[in-house]
């Protein structure tokens, strides 16, 4: 026992020493609570307690294993009687055991998402319903959020799909991850008074099944013990709830309490800030982080003019700390969006610096951004076949894999390039099909006569317009928000080149992505790690870059939906946290992630963090600087679905995207005058949308766009050429 309590504080000895009844342990950021567990764990055992009569709960695999070795340090052979898993796991290993009492074949398999989606397109296109990617992932959203909860019965639109695909994995005697949980709740009468003990980590994180799936493991004595953080629930979008842990006396009468506050990861300024940050919140369980190492360093925010800006100081500095002996493995920049990591991959692939991309494809890898490339490589050279076959169908244009085949068979057999056959396509294609060829061809030909006088970023519009962002706009699910948001940093990524290459064109730019692209980080190599909040959950590092806390991106809005702000707070306390000794927090005064470049307001959050705290790049500056817009180039804009403080307030993807102004514009109190003639107030027609009327004009020559409200409710921005007064 007493080798159990080395180097403990006293909340965490009282927490390995408590052995019996409900019990919470508020462990706070850094405090310890991994060891506190697997010491309590082993301290059961030591007390008599048999193995395989105690279950240990945990949120992923990789705490799973951690666990498991550490227990099996303090406890040796008796590690593999012990139950410890992740509720899934769990799941399957009393389903392999016990399923045949239920009715469930002890054989089955395990769909995964892909297997999910697979399953669920054959349904959608037997019933002659809409079976797309994107209608394959809205009905999988609106049946996942059915079986947590979340959609109302009356509400639930696809019954019979439901019902189809409940009957179709019971015939394959497969069962997907959420079934997982639900069958194994129907096994509560065969294994009730298994356990003696369940011990839980990450309780904040549980769900009303998982919730069910514990309360269904607890024996009757109430001997389980959770340990958790209400200010680190962060994924509510997946069905976690932390009410179940702010409720956890209700639910275990007699429950004790322990609080674990001191922190023994990050310095004393970084915890201050963390912690007074995260007390604004309303709806959480009071606790006080301390820690007793020194203040440290003050947490530094900086306000830069834009993205590529931002990207560029936080590079900066790991040159500086790098010189000064520091190793790359101690960096990592955290984002909210994975979007905002291009930025970041370009500078540090110029500089020559090696990054890791966690959770996530490199920017350049990503099928949407491949798909764009792909069109504009054909742009340059048709003989491309990989591009041509990559794109050919994409939007969706009814060309078969069998008339792909023919076409292609007729250009070997006489010698012509596939685009040339498209051109003259043999008697077998028909139809829709030949129709789908035709229009794959007038897409090309028309980026094609634009490649030699537009810049880069012309042609791409002209790409999105024509093929109306690939459909990606209207589906209106997560997933496709993402690929809208990287197809506008793409936008962005081609604006900065013409800026910094004023004879750049198409061909140099693809040219100079390609090679970035190729500069892999070798095996084994360190790397500054590139990855989203909540992917950095459980990890640390000694020094962290937080880029874009502005309105609208930190806390997150998308579309018409409400900004959760507690939990986009707890988001934040979460990414502070992450650092051992220094913070770098960065906003944008500009960013063109959700569209058009939007001046851009500070997050809120930056308020909320002590001044005594914090310093400001290139010295100590009134908190005035935090708010600081120059120009007022929106100002105009009141109509429509656009305000000024945009994004959080503006659509997610339009028409056209504005370059950045330049720096001298960006200061200016307004716009340069409109080299077109058009100004704000004038109506215009569109051959697309219409009539409209101007709100703003932005951008100069061949680049100048205008802001442009249609009478059928839509606003866009459009080029100016492609206008004309009424």
């Amino acid at each position: 026992m007493s080798t159990l309590l080395e180097n403990l504080n006293l909340p965490q000895s009282e927490t390995v020493k408590t052995l019996s009844g409900p019990m919470l342990v508020l462990a706070g950021a850094g405090s310890g609570k991994t060891r506190v567990l697997t010491r309590r764990l082993a301290n059961l055992v030591d007390n008599g307690v048999k193995p395989w009569r105690i279950v240990a709960v945990t949120f992923t695999n990789k705490a799973a294993h951690e666990m498991k070795e550490r227990v099996a340090e303090l406890i040796g052979e008796g590690i593999n009687s012990l139950w410890i898993g992740t509720f899934h796991s769990l799941a399957v290993r009393l389903l392999r055991t016990y399923g045949d009492k239920i009715n469930v074949d002890r054989h089955f398999i395990i769909y995964d998402s892909d297997d999910q989606k697979q399953l669920i397109k054959r349904i959608l296109k037997d019933m002659n319903k809409e079976h797309d990617a994107g209608s394959v992932r809205s009905t999988i959203s609106i049946l996942e959020a059915f079986r947590r909860g979340a959609v109302h019965k009356l509400f639930y639109p696809t019954d019979l799909v439901w019902k189809t695909y409940k009957d179709s994995l019971k015939e394959f005697k497969a069962i997907d991850f959420t079934g997982l949980l639900e069958e194994v709740l129907r096994l509560k009468p065969f294994i009730e008074g298994m356990w003696d003990h369940v011990l839980v980590d990450e309780f904040q994180d549980t769900s009303r099944i998982q919730f069910d799936f514990l309360r269904m493991l607890v024996p009757p004595t109430d001997n389980i013990c959770v340990v958790g953080d209400d200010d680190q629930s962060i994924y509510s979008w997946r069905g976690a709830n932390p009410e179940y842990l702010l409720r956890f006396e209700k639910e275990f009468k007699g429950a004790k309490i322990i609080r674990l506050e001191q922190n023994y990861r990050s310095s004393g300024n970084i915890i201050k800030a963390a912690s007074q940050l995260v007390a604004n919140n309303t709806v959480r369980r009071p606790k006080t982080l301390w820690t007793d190492q020194e203040p440290g360093e003050p947490l530094t925010i900086a306000v830069l003019p834009g993205a590529r800006d931002e990207a560029r100081w936080a590079v900066n500095h790991i040159k500086q700390r790098i010189a000064s002996g520091a190793t790359l493995s101690q960096f990592a920049v955290l984002y909210r969006l994975n979007a905002q990591s291009r930025s970041f991959e370009e500078e540090l692939r110029r500089a020559a610096i090696p990054y890791r991309l966690i959770g996530g494809l490199r920017f350049y890898e990503r099928a949407e951004i491949k798909d764009l490339l792909s069109y504009l490589r054909l742009t340059l050279n048709r003989e491309s076949e990989n591009d041509i076959l990559r794109v050919l169908n994409k939007p969706r244009r009814g060309i078969g894999a069998k008339s792909v085949e023919v076409m292609r068979n007729h250009g070997r057999e006489n010698g012509i390039p596939l685009f040339q056959v498209f051109r003259d396509p043999p008697a077998e294609v028909k139809g829709a099909t030949r129709k789908g060829v035709e229009e794959f061809l007038r897409i090309v030909d028309s980026l094609t006569a634009m490649v030699e006088s537009q810049p880069p970023s012309l042609v791409l519009q002209s790409l999105l317009d024509h093929t109306a962002f690939f459909g990606y706009r209207e589906s209106g699910n997560d997933e496709d928000e993402t690929r809208l948001e990287n197809m506008n940093q793409l936008m962005e990524s081609m604006e900065e080149y013409e800026e910094e290459h004023a004879d750049g064109n198409l061909h140099d730019f693809l040219d100079e992505i390609s090679l970035l692209s190729a500069e892999e980080l070798a095996e084994g190599e360190e790397g500054v790690t590139l990855m989203t909040i909540h992917s950095a959950k459980g990890l640390e590092f000694d020094v962290v870059f937080l880029p874009g806390w502005e309105d609208g991106v930190f806390p997150m809005k998308r579309r018409d939906e409400e900004v959760n702000m507690e939990e986009e707070r707890r988001l934040a306390y979460v990414s502070i946290t992450r650092a051992r000794k220094k913070v770098f927090i960065s906003r944008a005064r500009e960013r063109g992630l959700y569209g058009p470049a939007f001046k851009m307001d500070a997050s809120p959050f930056l308020h909320e963090l002590p001044r005594d705290c914090l310093q400001f790049e290139g010295g100590d500056v009134p908190r005035e600087r935090l708010t600081e817009i120059s120009g007022d180039l929106f100002a105009s804009i009141k109509g429509g679905n656009y305000h000024q403080s945009a994004p959080s307030s503006a659509p997610r993807a339009v028409s056209q995207t504005p370059r950045r102004p330049s720096p001298a514009r960006e200061s200016a109190a307004a716009p340069a005058a409109s080299t077109s003639g058009l100004t704000a107030g004038v109506t215009v027609s569109h051959p697309k949308f219409g009539v409209g009327v101007i709100k703003a004009v932005v951008g100069e020559g061949k680049m100048e766009k205008a802001i442009v409200s249609f009478r059928n409710g839509e606003t866009k921005v459009i080029v100016t050429s492609f206008l004309t007064p009424n």
